[in-house]
């Protein structure tokens, strides 16, 4: 290609000069920070660690109490549990108070008197089951027909003495237990009618 004739009219435009600019960088001097090492802390002894500790194991505790123990019923509410039982005619209930009683304190004096009274109760109300003592007991069911229940060795003893002409009081003597030990099978024969009282 061939080159453009420049035309002598054509004015070069002149060269545009920038001014130089001084550009002046200030450097900033790093401010020193302070230096928190723990170099620079006071060290802190086993003692003030303890000291410490005790204090938030204390606060712990107090923030979160434990709960105290359930505790049971002492033997005076037990006893006065068997006043209350014996007055309603539950004397089964007064017992088995008294017998927690005795597990709690064996040596409390007032236990004797509570299991006199409840033992007394418990007579009056066998000896009202049975009626009169001079009354005579006899077998209701045929001797086939006992064996086939499950009777105890008190209840069959007692039953091999009821022959329809020994009374009560006679089966007191005879039977190798005590009054009231006799009394409660007797009771117990009679509610599971098995025996009946001789007519007169």
């Amino acid at each position: 290609m061939s080159a453009r004739a420049v035309s002598p009219f054509q004015r070069t435009p002149p060269e545009v000069v920038l001014p130089e600019l001084e550009v002046s960088v200030v450097l900033l001097e790093e401010e020193e920070t302070p230096s928190y090492g723990t170099a620079s802390l006071p060290s802190i002894t086993a003692d003030v660690l303890a000291f410490l500790s005790e204090g938030d194991l204390a606060q712990a505790e107090e923030a979160s109490p434990e709960p105290p123990a359930r505790k049971g019923p002492g033997v005076n509410t037990l006893l006065v549990g068997v006043d209350e039982l014996l007055s309603l005619g539950d004397v089964s209930s007064a017992l088995e108070l008294v017998g927690k009683a005795e597990q709690l304190d064996p040596l409390e004096p007032r236990l004797e008197g509570a299991r006199a009274r409840c033992e007394q109760a418990q007579r009056a109300a066998l000896e009202q089951r049975l009626g009169s003592v001079k009354q005579v007991p006899r077998l209701k069911l045929r001797m086939a027909e006992l064996m086939k229940l499950s009777l105890d060795a008190r209840m069959g003893f007692l039953l091999s003495r009821i022959d329809g002409h020994l009374s009560y009081e006679a089966l007191f003597s005879v039977s190798g237990m005590s009054r009231m030990e006799t009394m409660r099978v007797l009771v117990q024969l009679l509610d599971q009618d098995i025996i009946t009282l001789v007519p007169r």
